[in-house]
């Protein structure tokens, strides 16, 4: 602080010093201006009105504003309206001819921050000595202020460890004086102590004996809440199925019902022979798309039934081989590349067939949903994370507004792309296959970015 009021003294004095003298001296004024532009402080003067008149470079850069932007605003442009009552109290002290030196209040930058100030505040007079303006000399004291802030929270802290100290020190002696009454009882009682401690050598004795037993009993106990965790877990996850599986048969099958409801009540009247018989075709047409919805509802209650197939070593690269030679012409015509990184892990123990069926759908949807005129780029990666294996499936195509449809990508026929063949059926596949395998699935995409889906299985 004594460094900043040495420094504002010398600038203020270097100022008003023989200022009469030497108000016609060019050489002075400009060795006067060099002064002031060359200093860290901030340097304003204003009016009595309280326009601001001059403005150096040390106020641009301690307030933010450039000389254009601050001379001829009112100096309220850098005080904070709660403190601008400030300005009344500082003119009084001017009028009476007072220097202000070290005031110490807050001011506000450019970009509305508000920080500490150190303000030397003297009046402007002319050559008849009439007090014509205010100068004022600012110092950036915010660091200094936190470091005061630090210093007193830091002897705050001093003081209350030493109430602490003599708080635990009190105790100590009232502690020592109680284990001295203690160490006397314990000489009276040596006697009583040696059959107490044998007694206790036999509770002890039957205390392991319960305890080994509890541990044993907590054992038991930990295994049997854990299976009927898993069991209501099981329970609450085939409700959910048997939910969603009813909403699935009533809303899919309630449409191909109505067609053919309708389309037999249109029977039951007069037509002609070719009426007849285009209405016939539109029957059949129901039919076999109510047959194929009851088809799809089959295979799902076959997948979601009771698991018989035995879980085998299933290799991730011959999997991917195995797929790309099924479908090898789909591939070439497509101009398809699929690349795989199998070294965090390359091979997984599970039921082979679901997990061939989850790597198909996801592959050949790659490359069914690929951007017009490019290439189909697949990547596919596996990785460890805490204990979970991560397989991520990446493309190029044509992306998902999840937005939208993240709500119903998984579902049951649900299809977003209308000008591509498919049932809306492979998604719904893949996610019940991978929670049927004890995992889960999520998907990240943007259009016209491609699309990322994220198996996580336990390992």
């Amino acid at each position: 602080m004594d460094s900043i009021k040495k420094k504002s003294e010398a600038v203020t004095d270097e100022v008003s010093k023989n200022s009469t003298e030497h108000i016609n001296d060019e050489a002075y004024i400009r060795h006067l201006a060099a002064i002031v532009e060359s200093s860290d402080d901030a340097i304003i003067s204003k009016c009595l009105d309280g326009i601001i008149r001059s403005w150096n470079r040390g106020s641009e850069r301690m307030f933010g504003y450039t000389t254009d932007q601050a001379v001829g605003k009112h100096i309220s442009l850098i005080i904070p309206p709660e403190y601008i009552n400030e300005e009344k109290s500082i003119w009084e002290k001017i009028r009476n001819n007072e220097v202000i030196d070290q005031y110490e209040t807050i001011r506000n930058k450019k970009n509305g921050e508000h920080f500490h100030v150190a303000l030397t505040i003297s009046p402007l007079k002319d050559r008849f000595g009439n007090i014509i303006g205010i100068s004022k000399i600012a110092r950036d004291i915010s660091v200094s202020k936190q470091a005061e802030v630090r210093h007193i929270q830091a002897n705050m802290e001093l003081v209350f460890q030493n109430e602490e100290k003599e708080k635990r020190a009190n105790e100590l002696i009232i502690a020592n004086k109680e284990l001295a009454f203690q160490n006397e009882e314990k000489e009276k009682r040596a006697n009583e102590l040696i059959i107490a401690n044998k007694e206790l050598a036999f509770q002890d004795a039957e205390k392991a004996k319960r305890a080994d037993e509890l541990i044993i009993a907590n054992k038991e106990l930990a295994f049997q809440n854990e299976e009927k965790e898993k069991m209501v877990a099981d329970i609450v996850q085939r409700s959910k199925n048997l939910e969603q599986f009813t909403y699935i048969i009533s809303h899919n099958l309630r449409a191909p019902v109505a067609h053919i409801l309708g389309i037999s009540n249109v029977l039951k009247g007069e037509l002609s022979d070719a009426e007849r018989d285009r209405t016939h075709s539109y029957l059949f047409s129901a039919v076999e798309q109510l047959d194929n919805v009851i088809k799809d509802m089959a295979k799902i209650l076959q997948m979601r039934s009771e698991i018989t197939e035995d879980k085998v070593a299933v290799s991730f690269q011959e999997l991917v081989d195995t797929i790309k030679l099924s479908i090898q012409n789909i591939i070439q015509k497509e101009k398809a590349e699929i690349v795989t990184d199998f070294l965090a892990i390359d091979t997984i123990v599970t039921l082979k067939g679901y997990f061939h069926s989850v790597f198909y759908n996801l592959i050949l949807n790659a490359i069914k949903y690929k951007q017009p005129g490019t290439s189909p780029v697949i990547k596919i990666r596996t990785e460890l994370q805490k204990g979970k294996i991560m397989i991520s499936f990446k493309d190029n195509g044509t992306g998902i507004d999840l937005t939208l449809h993240g709500n119903k990508l998984f579902g049951l026929y649900n299809r977003f792309h209308s000008n591509i063949e498919g049932k809306g059926v492979g998604l719904f596949m893949v996610k019940t296959q991978i929670e049927v395998l004890g995992g889960n699935i999520n998907v990240t995409s943007e259009p016209g970015k491609g699309t990322e889906f994220m198996i996580e299985l336990p390992q």
